[in-house]
């Protein structure tokens, strides 16, 4: 669990980081700016809920795995 928690930390700080170095260093308009850090972060957003759900599976697999119950079909 710490692993998962420090994985989303670090991607943060580094979404963040990123956007603060593009909104300085970026030759583009302010609505071209706008719209490609709100289309970076929806594919963020959309990569941590895949990666949650992947690991959903995995965890609900596992405690059903370790109490002896069928796993439930997706």
């Amino acid at each position: 669990m710490k692993k998962l928690i420090s994985l989303f930390i670090g991607f943060g700080l580094g979404a963040s980081i990123g956007a603060v170095l593009i909104a300085i260093f970026a030759p583009v308009s302010g609505a071209e700016l706008r719209s490609e850090l709100k289309r970076g972060f929806d594919d963020a957003m959309d990569e941590a809920r895949r990666a949650s759900e992947d690991r959903q599976r995995e965890l609900e697999a596992e405690l059903a795995r370790k109490l002896g119950k069928p796993q439930p079909t997706r």
